[in-house]
């Protein structure tokens, strides 16, 4: 079954195996990184501290209703299930032990990396739902309180997250990064390029190759002329985007509100503006 899931699952080649053949996924912690998204906490002694994204009190509020709802079914199910010999004859142990094995796994390989995964028990905790409204006598009516609220709050959730511009939409799917992109191509002839995990999917997608990896901190830092060394040839900064994901699924803030220190960093070169496209290059 573990082989069937890892094997089936195309993150664990294209992310899991990548990520922990690389020492720069590991800059940040997963408990640094939930705190800072969702408590607006800050880490000590980093150079990027004051430009990490922080998630408004209100979606945090929205995490602890929903996560919490959705958990007390997933434990008032597991309840059921181990303290009623009569219900573990009705659904078979091993589809039990799947769907929770899944959901450990799940987690497990995203930990592993560094991923905030806090939303791991969310499919099981669906069929805890679905199951205790059939099945659980009086607390079906609590279910169907569950469900209302959790529909409720799904577009509450929608809109803090478009009312605070924390959302990577494109009305036009992300077809100004055709050119851009096909022009660093063609101008870094096979040298490392660096950009935010959303511009390197739309790029690996459309040239199939290894030249393009996702910003680091250090990256970010030597941008923003904060550190002086790096190794990197090409950076490509897109300004169109509200969330900007680096290495390791960190966020930071929009470019746009970075533009003077780009421009004043006499460390790198715009060889590229195509309005919301820019592509620096490291002076040599």
């Amino acid at each position: 079954m573990i082989i069937v899931e890892l094997g089936l699952t195309e993150f664990v080649y294209n992310n899991f195996i990548h990520a922990l053949k690389s020492s720069d996924s590991f800059t940040t912690s997963v408990l640094d990184k939930f705190l800072l998204s969702y408590f607006a906490a800050s880490i000590q002694d980093n150079i990027l501290k004051d430009i990490y994204l922080h998630y408004p009190q209100g979606i945090t509020l929205y995490g602890y209703i929903k996560y919490g709802i959705l958990l007390a079914f997933l434990i008032l199910f597991l309840i059921y299930f181990i303290s009623l010999p009569e219900m573990r004859h009705r659904i078979k142990p091993i589809f039990i032990l799947s769907i929770l094995s899944s959901m450990v796994i799940w987690a497990f390989i995203r930990l592993m990396i560094g991923h905030v995964e806090i939303g791991f028990f969310y499919y099981p905790a669906i069929f805890s739902i679905a199951w205790i409204f059939r099945n659980g006598g009086s607390f079906r009516r609590w279910a169907a309180v569950g469900v209302i609220v959790l529909l409720a709050l799904n577009p509450v959730y929608h809109f803090m997250i478009y009312n605070g511009e924390l959302s990577n939409k494109d009305v036009d799917k992300f077809n100004y990064l055709n050119l851009p992109l096909s022009w660093i191509k063609e101008e870094s002839s096979g040298e490392l390029i660096r950009g935010d995990e959303l511009t390197k999917n739309f790029y690996l997608m459309s040239f199939r190759t290894q030249d393009f990896q996702t910003l680091d901190e250090n990256d970010v830092a030597f941008l923003l002329n904060r550190s002086e060394y790096n190794v990197n040839n090409y950076f490509i900064i897109n300004e169109n985007l509200n969330v900007i994901d680096i290495v390791n699924w960190v966020q930071i803030e929009p470019w746009r509100h970075f533009g003077g220190a780009l421009d004043c960093n006499k460390r790198i070169s715009k060889i590229l503006d195509s309005e919301k496209i820019l592509i620096y290059m490291r002076t040599r």
